[in-house]
């Protein structure tokens, strides 16, 4: 697709008058995510069928970016899947958005409860199965193979082991201050200073 900025209407319509088949995502990191993930199974590192894998040969991955408007990239999303589910099967059967599901359907208590537990799918969208996309990374098999890759040590074993141990917990914590900062509307504020910090470490 060309790299001009369309309305939620308009990129249906470049939708309508392509043939290809489109993964919707929020943003360059999503994209960078499900790139290395298409690219993995094409190259055969999961058990996958041959007309599964000609589909995925297919498949363009565009994100909001490309999208006008007000919204944030989550609602330009969600309105192009809207729109898209609409459409006859041969245009809708072609098109999948996936968003974050961010803090819908948790029940914020003194208990957490999550009222889905699973990937929620919406005719043509489906939200990410924790918060966001980063939730699939929390676990500790494949952080294990990220440590075996790039961890060049002889300490390598005892420093995972520490790792592994207090894993849990920091990701208790980490939870924690996220809810708070829901809970007292200070997620956007937080989040610049993260922003901020990530850039001038990397300008140094």
């Amino acid at each position: 697709m060309n790299g001009l900025q369309l309305t939620p209407e308009e990129y249906v319509t470049e939708i309508i008058m392509s043939n290809d088949r489109f993964l919707l995502l929020e943003g360059a990191d999503d994209e960078e995510f499900f790139t290395i993930i298409c690219n993995l199974l094409k190259q055969n590192e999961a058990p996958i069928s041959a007309e599964k894998l000609y589909l995925l040969k297919k498949i363009i991955i565009d994100t909001a970016e490309r999208i006008q408007g007000e919204l944030g990239n989550r609602a330009k999303i969600e309105k192009i899947c809207d729109l898209v589910a609409q459409e006859p099967p041969d245009v809708n059967n072609r098109v999948l958005g996936f968003v974050d599901r961010e803090f819908r359907e948790f029940e914020c208590s003194n208990d957490l409860k999550d009222h889905i537990k699973t990937h929620k799918i919406n005719k043509r969208l489906i939200w990410s199965r924790g918060h966001s996309i980063e939730n699939y990374f929390f676990e500790i098999s494949t952080l294990r193979k990220a440590f075996n890759d790039y961890l060049v040590s002889s300490f390598y074993q005892e420093a995972f082991e520490i790792f592994e141990s207090k894993f849990e917990h920091t990701l208790r914590i980490a939870c924690a201050l996220s809810l708070a900062g829901l809970s007292e509307d200070l997620l956007k504020p937080i989040a610049k200073s993260v922003r901020l910090f990530g850039n001038c470490y990397a300008n140094n």
